[in-house]
Parts: C-alpha cells; sequence; structure tokens
C-alpha cells in the first residue's frame, strides 16, 4: 500500500505530513528561510511550511520561500556583491552562480563533513539514501557534496500543442526536422494569428537562459560537439562549421516576425508558460522538466492537448544525445548563523522519503531513488506524454568528469555570439567569421587558465556524444610554458 497521501487531502481531512514531534515550549524560535527558483513546485512545498512548524520538536520556525524566475541568479550574486545577507537554504541552481564558484569561498555546506558528526538515526537514515547520488559536476562541486541528489530529469524537449496543430490543419505529430519545424511555426502564425495564436515563442527577456534551454541543446545534437564548440577528443575549439551556421541561419527564420509569438523579445519563462497554457503558442523548446509546470496541480494548469517529442535538427541528422544526470534539490548555506536548524529542514522537510514521494505522485517531479518510487504513483501526464521521462533514442547518462577548476573568456560568450548573428540577421561570412573568433577566444582563455594551474582538463579517448559512458580519460591538456 503507498505510504504517500496526496497533501490537498491531508490539508482537508486535517491530518498533517509525518514530521517530529510537538513544539517545545519556552525558547524563541529559530528562523530558517530559503530562497528558490522552482516556482513551479510552490503550490506543492509551500502549504507544508506551516504543518513543519507545528509539529517540529526544535523550536524552527521555517519561514515562507522567496521564489524566484531568472533572476535568481542575479539575485544571489548581487548579495554576496553588496554583503547582503543570504538565506540559510537555496535551491540547487545557487551552485551556478558566479561560474560555480560560491563553492571555493564557503558558501556551501559539505555534507559529507557534516554527517561526520551528525549520526542520529534520521541522519543516518538520509545518508544511506542518498549517498549513493554523488555526481561529479551535479551534486558533487571540487570533491565536496553539496546538494542530495534524487531528481533525474529527461533532457530537453520540444513542447507543442497539438490542439493548435489540428486547428492549423497540421499532422497530428511533432515536426521531424528543424526545415519542418519552421515551416510548422509559420503555418501557425498565418493562419492563427488573428485568434492571437502563434507557432513559436522564446523567453529572449533573457537571452542565456533562452538560448541554454532550446538551441545549446539543439546544436550538441545537431554537432556532437559541446555547445561552445569544443571537442573533447582534441581538445579544441571550432565553433566556425557549416554545421552551426545552418542551424543559426535556420532561427533567423524562426524568430521572424511571421513566425515568433509578438513581445518574444521581453518574455521571460513564466509569461511564456503562461500563454502556453492559454493556448496562444503553438511551440517552444525547454528543459524535460516542464511537466512539473503544467500538471492539474502545479503553477500553469494546461487543459489543452499537449506533448513533447525530441528537439528537432535539420534533416532529422542527429549525431549526439542530450546528458542528463541526477540533480540536487538543496543545498545549505554554510555560512548560515543557524546551521544546525538548516540542517534539519532540509533532512525533514525536502528529503523526507513521502514529501519528495508527493512531487512525483502529482506530477512535479521524477526521481531516481528506488525508495522514493516505491511510495509513488507514476502520475498519468508521465504516461500520456512519453517524452516526459528519460528516452533512450534521446537522452544519454553523463560520463565521468573530465575537468576541474574554471577559465575566463575575453569579450561576449557563446550566447551573445549567437544572439547577434540570429537577431541581427548576419549572413554567412559574417557569422563565420564572428565564430572563429569567439573559438579562439575560448581557446586562450582556456590555455591560460592551464597555464595559471587554474583549470584542468582531459582528452577523451572512446568520445561518443550518443553514449558518453563509453568514453575514458586520456592525456591531461598540458601547459604550453
Amino acid at each position: 500500500m503507498k505510504r504517500f497521501i496526496a497533501i490537498a487531502a491531508l490539508l482537508l481531512c486535517g491530518v498533517g505530513m509525518v514530521f517530529a514531534g510537538g513544539k517545545q515550549a519556552g525558547d524563541e524560535k529559530v528562523k530558517v528561510t530559503m530562497w528558490s527558483a522552482n516556482r513551479g513546485q510552490s503550490t506543492y512545498w509551500d502549504p507544508l511550511i506551516p504543518v513543519y512548524n507545528a509539529k517540529n520538536t526544535d523550536n524552527i520556525e521555517f519561514q515562507e520561500i522567496r521564489y524566484f524566475g531568472d533572476d535568481f541568479y542575479q539575485a544571489v550574486e548581487l548579495t554576496v556583491q553588496t554583503g547582503g545577507e543570504l538565506p540559510d537554504l537555496f535551491s540547487n541552481q545557487v551552485l551556478y552562480c558566479f561560474s560555480g564558484t560560491m563553492n571555493q569561498q564557503g558558501w556551501f555546506l559539505n555534507l559529507d563533513e557534516w554527517l561526520k558528526t551528525h549520526t542520529t538515526a534520521a541522519d543516518q537514515e538520509f545518508q544511506r539514501i542518498y549517498s549513493p547520488y554523488k555526481i561529479a559536476g551535479s551534486t558533487v562541486r571540487d570533491g565536496e557534496w553539496l546538494s542530495a541528489g534524487h531528481t533525474g530529469s529527461p533532457g530537453n524537449r520540444l513542447i507543442y500543442n497539438r490542439d493548435i496543430f489540428a486547428k492549423a490543419g497540421l499532422p497530428d505529430r511533432a515536426p521531424e526536422t528543424l526545415e519542418e519545424m519552421i515551416e510548422f511555426a509559420r503555418q501557425i502564425t498565418t493562419r492563427l494569428k488573428g485568434e492571437g495564436i502563434y507557432g513559436f515563442a522564446m523567453n529572449m527577456k533573457n537571452p542565456n537562459s533562452a538560448y541554454g534551454r532550446s538551441l545549446a541543446p539543439q546544436i550538441s545534437l545537431y554537432t556532437g560537439l559541446e555547445y561552445t564548440g569544443y571537442n573533447p577528443e582534441t581538445g579544441k575549439f571550432q565553433a566556425d562549421t557549416e554545421e552551426r551556421w545552418e542551424i543559426l541561419r535556420a532561427w533567423q527564420q524562426l524568430l521572424a516576425p511571421d513566425t515568433v509569438f509578438p513581445g518574444s523579445e521581453s518574455l521571460d519563462i513564466d509569461p511564456l508558460r503562461a500563454q502556453f497554457a492559454d493556448g496562444k503558442i503553438g511551440m517552444y523548446i525547454s528543459y524535460g522538466f516542464e511537466p512539473m509546470v503544467y500538471a492539474e496541480t502545479a503553477q500553469f494548469p494546461n487543459k489543452y492537448n499537449w506533448s513533447m517529442a525530441k528537439i528537432p535538427v535539420p534533416g532529422g541528422k542527429y549525431k549526439g544525445k542530450i546528458s542528463t544526470t541526477v540533480d540536487g534539490a538543496i543545498v545549505i548555506n554554510g555560512k548560515s548563523k543557524q546551521v544546525e536548524e538548516a540542517w534539519k529542514v532540509y533532512r525533514d522537510v525536502f528529503y523526507s522519503l513521502d514529501n519528495v514521494a508527493g512531487l512525483v505522485t502529482l506530477g512535479l517531479a521524477t526521481v531516481v531513488v528506488p525508495e522514493i518510487n516505491a511510495i509513488a504513483t507514476l502520475p498519468d501526464i508521465y504516461t500520456r506524454i512519453p517524452y516526459a521521462n528519460w528516452q533512450p533514442d534521446a537522452d544519454c547518462y553523463a560520463g565521468l568528469p573530465y575537468f576541474t577548476g574554471s577559465y575566463t573568456l575575453e569579450g561576449p560568450d557563446v550566447n551573445a555570439v549567437h544572439d547577434q548573428i540570429i537577431q541581427g540577421g548576419l549572413g554567412r561570412t559574417e557569422a563565420l567569421a564572428l565564430l572563429k573568433d569567439m573559438s579562439e577566444r575560448y581557446q586562450r582563455g582556456m590555455q591560460l587558465a592551464i597555464d595559471r594551474g587554474e583549470y584542468n582538463v582531459h582528452l577523451l579517448n572512446n568520445y561518443d556524444p550518443t553514449d558518453l559512458t563509453k568514453y575514458t580519460l586520456g592525456a591531461e591538456i598540458p601547459k604550453s610554458r
């Protein structure tokens, strides 16, 4: 019998989730704060806060979670730069702030070190359940276990509205090539814009976010190389290829006025999702966890017949698959004044087996931990939409980590260069010249960091972008002097 009972039923019946004990009288409560970029899960976690506050025996008052969108990174980095006060807990997106260097400044709690001195039965159970999912580059940074992993998100996907396709007279299937995707988007806009319906949309208010969830995986799928043009077998950057130009030229058409949702240049991702849920957008590209956003109990309940598919590439010719891994959920502020209390909220709220199983049952997460899946029920949305889950024809598991440290790029990064080519409508000659300059700048930046001892990277033997479990570590790229 499933141990999890949906939170809505619990609240209706006046029954609380299972947390430790009751209130401890007398002492002033310790307030624990949190910032999150996961607004799509707010309707699930927010009702659990007063339940936990009423039941815990540790005089902890977990405050209302502060949610952000794409401005999460800016808020964290600005707070650090200005000496402001950061929260006690973060969603795991914080690991990407300051290009992943915050850990080196002591901001994040090392769970391995913490659990050496915290050995209660609850602590030991946490370690037993979650320690198998220590993934370098994801839950582990600089050799330190920073975020317990349980979420196994599928790779990036094309999200499309089947009802809009039918209304526009299109086939009841996803476009199979990038060329067909552009044509489908153009036909939707041409035939339905009088009803406020458009073929394609992008969250271009934040170009890094927009391209990171769409153009980046598409280029890797088509070229077999990293988004920057880096080839792990040779250690060289080469973005100035005909393959990349072919995709960028196609995107000039995809974002043209006769195709794209008007105002996409100022859209954030949540307003875009709201428009999609309202039946105004035919297609967009995003991360595989979008079902968490459109489930019946989620942020933007979607009443339309929508689906997900592989991201189309030119001619349907794939050279790679999307690398997926196990992600963490929450990170503890190692500089917090109440790390002890933050740890208890971390363990008893966000890593409670019942609570995480609730996310799965309500369609708000997909997890890899068997103890969680054993007490959860896979919701209809994941059986009705095959590409809502990990798929072997589209995804592959991440391989061994092959670099440590970071390097600094001089000049515009890959997203800025792509944006200049796409939005500027540049031709082939000028575009390839910019891409060649970009490749050379990335190469110089990487080599300079290697020479300074700030970056170490191994070449890869048997590199196969369709199966990243095959490669082995080769020689380390040497210093040039």
